[in-house]
């Protein structure tokens, strides 16, 4: 299924119903923080999907409401949009989370580095009643993706793999877009306007 990531706290990043619908999507993938509670809300009753991240600036925040929920955003590299832990930390952190809010539906991470052997680390550590993985597959061919998303599904073969952010150039979308709906569970662009984040936006900043 086909998601995008959204800012519900950014005028040019929190899309209608009606814009999602018409571009084919089912899942929207935000940030948990104070202030998105309504968008989630409306979200749902237009019969899409939530998927909620616990991420660093969330500064540990969770609500009531996201169907599923990813803890942490890129924790095997250091980068701005990353919650970097090393995979011990990552899957203490994981098990925390998981143990604290047990009645919600947890996958893990949004692997970004393309090195299979951070994930490896974490599934031997152990994550408590998760239900499938993120990856995040940049700066790759459909190939190259294809490859290394299953790589990273011989790890863990029983877990569902998620890609919940990808982007490529507009002449590469169709052959990778068919490729991750046969290769994970569920796909999110990344992002829906370039008020969000420049360049990355399926819409410009004022979603046009």
């Amino acid at each position: 299924m086909f998601g995008v990531n959204v800012d519900p706290l950014n005028p040019a990043g929190a899309p209608t119903v009606d814009q999602l619908s018409h571009i084919g999507c089912r899942w929207v993938r935000l940030v948990s923080r104070p202030g998105v509670e309504k968008y989630v809300t409306d979200i749902q009753a237009g019969g899409l999907m939530v998927l909620a991240v616990v991420a660093r600036e969330s500064n540990g925040y969770v609500f009531g409401g996201p169907d599923v929920w990813q803890f942490g955003n890129e924790p095997d590299v250091t980068s701005e949009a990353s919650w970097t832990m090393s995979a011990s930390e990552y899957a203490a952190n994981f098990n925390f989370y998981q143990a604290t809010y047990p009645q919600l539906i947890w996958i893990a991470a949004g692997l970004a580095s393309g090195q299979t052997s951070y994930w490896q680390q974490v599934a031997l550590q152990g994550l408590n009643n998760v239900t499938g993985f993120a990856v995040h597959p940049y700066a790759k061919t459909a190939p190259q993706a294809r490859t290394l998303l299953q790589a990273y599904q011989r790890i863990t073969p029983n877990l569902p793999c998620w890609a919940t952010e990808w982007n490529r150039p507009a002449e590469e979308i169709p052959a990778f877009a068919s490729m991750l709906r046969q290769t994970v569970a569920m796909s999110c662009w990344f992002c829906w306007s370039d008020g969000m984040v420049p360049g990355f936006g399926l819409t410009d900043s004022i979603s046009r």
